[in-house]
């Protein structure tokens, strides 16, 4: 049974409301999975891991975020979305805290597999109560899902103002404390998030009509489009650090990198809102995943940090506005009672794409002897879903719930 609201909660706007669930989905995806990046270097070395075996880190974690979305929906009807989003950020910021007390290859697997199961409870459900939340459409609208999923980037700004200099201080043997110190932020983040919910629970029993009735087969195009764009964004966001580290990058400079992709993120519904809400068709997405290529091209082409600083201000205005993208694509092809289906639908696509994505770049890398090599693979599925995403066409209405 869901606690009843507080006065104070009650009064909450849902500009605000869905900036503080945005603390959810920084924990989820800014802690739990994007700054497995900045920690990754270290971890190779003290641990002597190949490239492989730290995609399959990520990839496995990946996985875990597809368990996670297949039976989200189903689980925020049986237990109530404000519930699960409650235990799912709770559990997601314990399992990061955890990940530093071990160097087990066994247990490590087991904590980011836990933490990507989790987080995509928090991510398709806090998702899904921020779509309630601007469903009356317009500027308005799109304001308050942009809110939201700003929450990753402010989660890569924050990890970039202090794991880089944690880093340089302590050496490769110091990742353990890197992840306690993650993980205390997660568990503060978590817990201010929870103040963000609903004043309203969601229904927990969806009703039969709209069970299982988002029109799958007439999105087939944007769901492989996703797919592929989940495959080449996560092999940028795993290794690129790992990169600029092999170029000589000093912490500070890496520290700005990171700070200024994540600050982008935040920035980019607001930056690409017009080619969100106003592209009708793939087209929006198409554009947002050739941007995100263009991006992770940049520092293959230029190994510089002045180039990598540009490649991080394009990348990460792009990608998290991507995800934005499907949400509008949802709400705008599907009648509200199928939005958290919807949502659920693009993420376990996204969620196949993760898994394969960085386990391929390093298994690339590994065979080439070069990070380039297998990164130039990442490049390469963006332009697919950049492909993909330009045929898909807009559902029409006598289509919807078939």
């Amino acid at each position: 049974m869901n606690a009843p609201t507080s006065p104070a909660e009650s009064r909450l706007s849902p500009i605000v409301r869905a900036a503080i669930l945005a603390l959810g989905a920084a924990v989820a995806l800014g802690f739990g999975r994007f700054a497995y990046a900045l920690i990754l270097p270290d971890m190779r070395a003290d641990l002597d891991w190949s490239y492989s075996q730290a995609g399959w880190m990520n990839g496995v974690n990946a996985a875990g975020y597809l368990a996670g979305a297949l039976v989200a929906a189903r689980f925020g009807a049986r237990f109530g979305h404000r519930a699960l989003f409650t235990f799912a950020v709770l559990v997601t910021a314990l399992s990061i805290l955890a990940t530093g007390l071990t160097r087990n290859f066994e247990l490590l697997t087991l904590f980011r597999l836990l933490t990507g199961l989790t987080g995509a409870f928090v991510f398709v459900i806090g998702g899904a109560m921020t779509a309630q939340l601007s469903s009356g459409g317009g500027p308005r609208a799109t304001l308050i899902a942009g809110l939201f999923y700003a929450g990753p980037g402010f989660g890569m700004a924050v990890t970039g103002f202090f794991i880089p200099a944690y880093s340089a201080a302590y050496g490769p043997a110091g990742w353990q404390g890197a992840w306690l110190l993650l993980g205390l932020c997660s568990i503060l983040a978590g817990a201010v998030s929870l103040i963000g919910l609903p004043a309203r629970p969601v229904a927990k029993v969806q009703s039969r009509k709209a069970a299982g009735t988002f029109p799958v087969r007439s999105a087939l195009p944007a769901l492989f489009a996703y797919m592929a764009f989940g495959g080449g964004y996560i092999g940028y966001m795993t290794f690129i650090f790992a990169l600029l580290r092999q170029v000589g990058a000093t912490a500070t400079e890496l520290s700005v990198f990171w700070i200024l992709t994540g600050l982008s993120g935040m920035l980019s519904p607001w930056v690409w809102a017009r080619l969100i809400g106003g592209l009708p068709h793939g087209r929006g997405l198409s554009a947002l995943m050739g941007i995100t290529c263009l991006g992770a091209a940049i520092p293959l082409v230029l190994p510089t940090m002045q180039a990598a600083y540009v490649s991080g201000i394009i990348f990460g205005s792009a990608f998290l506005a991507v995800v934005a993208a499907t949400t509008a694509f949802v709400r705008r092809n599907a009648e509200p009672e199928y939005w958290t289906s919807g949502i659920a639908a693009f993420t376990i696509v996204f969620g196949f794409g993760q898994t394969f994505g960085p386990l391929l770049v390093g298994l690339m890398s590994d065979r080439a002897g070069s990070l380039s090599t297998g990164l130039w693979y990442g490049c390469l599925f963006l332009v697919i879903g950049m492909v993909l995403a330009a045929v898909q066409s807009d559902i029409s209405t006598g289509n919807r719930g078939g």
